[in-house]
């Protein structure tokens, strides 16, 4: 907890400063109504250099194309997600701007980008190329955000109010000790032609110019609030220009593309990872979030503004009207109703410029309006509804994030059937990265969903099987115990014909993992069935959990040490760089009990993870070995049990198992690049779920949420079946989708055994 200790010192020997005590002497303001639906309301920042910041409001009507700026932020803490726990209540601070006479309320992170547009208006031409804004539109300021009516028929302009801009002014955030180095690697990558042919230098970051404190930087670039903003997606993608600023500093969007489209094109993201780990948020640990790879999102904001121009002549698809829905999924938002109304600008612009079907045309009357005053869970129900009706299948059911990461407040409120938006999606729809060859309701088979009143969705699909018994989830595949519940789920199976095709269970349980399918290389299609080779670097995945060759611990879900000691080095200089830019930031910080005050609830929190995930400590060592054992045991029985060979035999383990720990380094790392491959061609697949047997012993895949007695469906149109959760009331609950070996290629529905019919999901 050394965290809450240094700072209830450091709150200890700081008196609370009073803000804004010379602006009492100023009213509230009161905005007044907009004259029409096409008014807007126009900041003009007064010169000065005073502490308070002077303005006025104009209103303005979009219709004559007034000429403005607008300002892009985030209204909460700018930092990444990391240091949101060194003095958190800075950013929770309400600022008061002078405006007419009047004073308003602004967050911190608003009241500094104000003050840095202010100094703009004092440089010369010959200081930078950086805009000298005379009005510009602020959200916070230009709406009233006391009146839901007013909130939503603005919200409803944002996209004419975006694209009319001249320049988009995207804050950052006061700079820190990361902005000089990431600005100079930024603008460093971005003159790098992304045709090079050393693309394993981007791999492994080996550049020699280029230090790990640079990418470390970068990533603190990447990795900051800003770019996890929901309304991130239709400012950048609608921007007619767009410029970074970051403290003093500032860089513009060409640049930040170029770097992004690097990153993105020489997977430098993938090496990346250790780096952005540093950098993730308490919750997206607590919750086993995946994290969107860094540096990425801007080179496909950028697609998002040209894909329509590659449809002319031919008509938009489907999956492009509902891309900047998805783009966007688990962005952050201060309002859930934001994840949607956030995009819905961009959605009208596709329709509106682009070639579209008369039914999409039409559809543009039913697409939802911004009303604030809805209840979140119905706004979400009626984007879903729109969606089934422009696509014109069933899609929107893989895209349903498993329960266990669903908002607990919707978790009981929001139909099964509809994506919760607010979270990221977890885990990966199967029909996105395995074989698109699937159609387990058949050749040809096609379907949709019909919207009834009270959350409920028709749909067409047989029962399969009933779900008999489960592995422990893939949450943590170094671990021996997680293995010994999956090996143990089809032990007895091992000498029984898969009933689908007579094959050995130990060859269906690889291939259920990677969904008998796999990419060659990392820009082919996968291709299926799998090559029988890989059943290889299964085993030597299997084995390699039986030592510490990996460096780590066999069985732990701690950080290990090294992890755990550059987080708190990364911490503590977080401390030491406020203290020195602001020690009143700590002032508001108490030594009371934080979890019984909701304002220190995050320190709270992130002293409880500390303990638990960053504590170094490994199990003793005896219970290491009594783990290891007991899955080499687990190992050795399914070998020995297994007639078909497929898993290795006693001295094939023992012969890999030399290979990990001998001297040969050619052999080792070419037993390890195989295993690799095979790991990487699972993640995706094996990632959030877990292995399931049915009644009549089909092995199949499902999400984490998959129980005994839930069931699989095959329904009409989808490429692959679903778990269904029966409801006493004959309803059911959507769980998610399923890899079900055997029966991905229509092999059920052909045979006559599915009697489809109508089922309702609530």
């Amino acid at each position: 907890m050394f965290l809450s200790v240094l700072t209830s010192h450091i709150s200890q020997a700081i008196e609370s400063p009073t803000v804004g005590s010379s602006l009492t002497k100023y009213e509230r303001y009161a905005y007044a109504p907009l004259p029409d639906q096409h008014s807007i309301r126009l900041l003009e920042i007064l010169p000065g250099d005073s502490p308070e910041i002077h303005c006025s409001l104009q209103v303005a009507n979009l219709r004559i194309n007034p000429s403005y700026d607008a300002l892009s932020y985030t209204w909460g803490d700018p930092r990444a997600p990391l240091f949101h726990s060194i003095a958190p209540d800075q950013y929770r601070r309400q600022h008061c701007i002078i405006c007419d006479d009047r004073t308003i309320h602004v967050t911190a992170n608003l009241f500094h980008a104000l003050q840095r547009l202010r100094q703009l208006q004092h440089r010369g031409s010959s200081e930078g190329p950086a805009p000298l804004p005379k009005r510009i539109w602020i959200d916070a300021v230009c709406i009233n955000q006391q009146d839901p009516a007013e909130r939503s028929s603005q919200v409803g302009l944002m996209d004419e109010i975006y694209k009319g801009a001249q320049l988009v002014i995207a804050w950052l955030g006061k700079k820190d000790r990361y902005t000089e180095r990431a600005l100079r690697l930024i603008a460093q990558l971005s003159e790098s032609p992304l045709d090079r042919t050393e693309r394993h230098q981007a791999l492994h970051l080996s550049y020699p110019d280029i230090k790990p404190e640079d990418w470390e930087a970068l990533v603190a670039f990447f990795r900051r609030s800003y770019f996890r903003r929901a309304w991130i997606v239709q400012e950048a993608v609608l921007a007619k220009g767009m410029i970074f600023f970051w403290g003093s500093s500032e860089i513009s969007w060409e640049t930040v593309l170029k770097c992004s489209q690097f990153i993105s094109s020489t997977k430098t993201w993938r090496r990346l990872g250790i780096f952005t780990s540093y950098f993730t948020s308490l919750s997206d640990r607590m919750a086993r979030r995946t994290i969107t790879p860094t540096g990425i999102t801007i080179a496909a904001f950028s697609s998002l503004k040209t894909i329509a121009r590659g449809y002319v002549g031919s008509t938009l698809p489907w999956h492009v009207l509902v891309m900047p829905i998805n783009l966007g999924r688990g962005f952050l938002a201060t309002n859930q109703r934001d994840h949607y109304y956030s995009v819905l600008g961009l959605i009208k612009n596709l329709i509106k410029e682009g070639s579209v079907t008369d039914l999409v045309q039409s559809s543009l009357d039913r697409l939802p309006i911004p009303d604030y005053t809805k209840p979140v869970e119905k706004v979400f129900t009626e984007f879903a509804e729109w969606q089934l009706e422009i696509c014109q299948n069933l899609f929107l059911l893989a895209m349903v994030e498993d329960r266990i990461y669903r908002s607990p407040s919707l978790l009981d409120t929001l139909p099964s059937w509809v994506p919760d938006q607010s979270v990221p999606l977890q885990p990966c729809p199967l029909h996105l990265d395995a074989s698109p060859h699937w159609d387990p309701a058949g050749p040809g088979s096609s379907g949709i969903g019909v919207p009834i009143e009270g959350g409920i969705l028709i749909i067409r699909g047989g029962l399969f099987d009933t779900i008999k018994s489960v592995a422990d989830p893939f949450d943590n595949t170094g671990s021996p115990s997680n293995w010994i519940s999956i090996l143990n789920l089809v032990k007895p199976l091992l000498n029984t014909p898969y009933p689908a095709s007579g094959a050995a269970y130990a060859g269906v349980l690889w291939r259920t993992t990677i969904a008998d399918s796999f990419k060659s290389s990392a820009n082919e299609p996968r291709q299926s069935p799998a090559d029988p080779l890989l059943a290889q670097a299964f085993n030597e995945w299997l084995i390699s959990r039986v030592s510490f060759f990996e460096g780590f611990p066999a069985d732990s879900n701690h950080f290990h040490a090294e992890s755990h000691s550059k987080v708190q080095r990364m911490l503590l200089l977080g401390v030491w760089d406020q203290i020195r830019a602001d020690p009143g930031a700590f002032a508001s910080v108490t030594t009371e009990d934080a979890s019984n005050d909701e304002e220190c609830r995050e320190l709270y929190l992130y002293d409880n993870h500390e303990r638990q995930i960053f504590n170094p400590k490994t199990p003793p060592s005896d219970e290491l070995t009594r783990k290891c054992r007991a899955f080499l045991a687990t190992l050795i029985e399914v070998s020995l049990a297994d007639t078909s060979d497929t898993f290795f035999n006693p001295e094939q383990i023992s012969g890999t198992l030399r290979i990990l720990g001998g001297p040969d380094y050619e052999e080792r790392m070419r037993l390890l690049n195989r295993k690799d491959a095979f790991i990487a061609a699972s993640k995706p697949i094996i990632e959030s779920r877990r292995l399931f047997l049915t009644d009549r012993n089909y092995l199949g895949l499902g999400s984490e949420s998959a129980q005994i007695g839930d069931q699989v469906w095959i329904i009409s149109g989808p490429s692959t079946p679903f778990i269904l959760r029966p409801m006493q009331n004959g309803r059911y609950k959507l769980i998610g989708e399923a890899y079900v070996h055997g029966i991905m290629k229509g092999e059920a529905a052909e045979a006559g055994s599915i009697q489809f019919g109508d089922i309702e999901l609530e």
